[in-house]
């Protein structure tokens, strides 16, 4: 299998990866190793890859400027992450096929640290700040 560091390729919607690759035992060429991925739309991957999936860790960027850092498997976000909306509020959690878990904590905007829940209504979970 071939290998190369930091080319470059545009793909025919105008997305771009820059980084490393590897020729697969089909002859097809795929994300390995480090690289950005940036997307037509603007929304940009920086990280790790493997067989042309996004694995390990790395941070996802969206247009909107919500941004995800963490631990990514099978192109989603999987185990430990963090996601910081564009207002800055930040939500901690592990994550299962790009889905928290609830026992995360949020840090509002303020700085307010708010933890697991302890109390759920039905379908609702009622979050209460963290005492210092």
């Amino acid at each position: 299998m071939a290998s190369a560091t930091n080319d470059i390729y545009e793909f025919p919607d105008g997305s771009t990866y820059v980084g490393d690759f590897k020729t697969n035992e089909s002859g097809v060429i795929c994300r390995h190793g480090r690289g950005v991925y940036t997307e037509a739309s603007g929304e940009v991957y920086d990280g790790q890859w493997a067989n042309d999936k996004m694995e390990g860790q790395g941070k996802m960027t969206m247009p909107n400027g919500c941004v995800y850092e963490g631990a990514f498997a099978n192109n989603a976000y999987n185990g430990k992450g963090k996601y910081t909306w564009s207002n800055g509020t930040v939500f901690q959690s592990n994550w299962q096929d790009n889905t928290p878990e609830a026992s995360g904590t949020f840090t509002d905007p303020t700085g307010i640290v708010w933890c697991k829940p302890e109390v759920t209504v039905g379908d609702e979970i009622l979050l209460k700040p963290r005492m210092k």
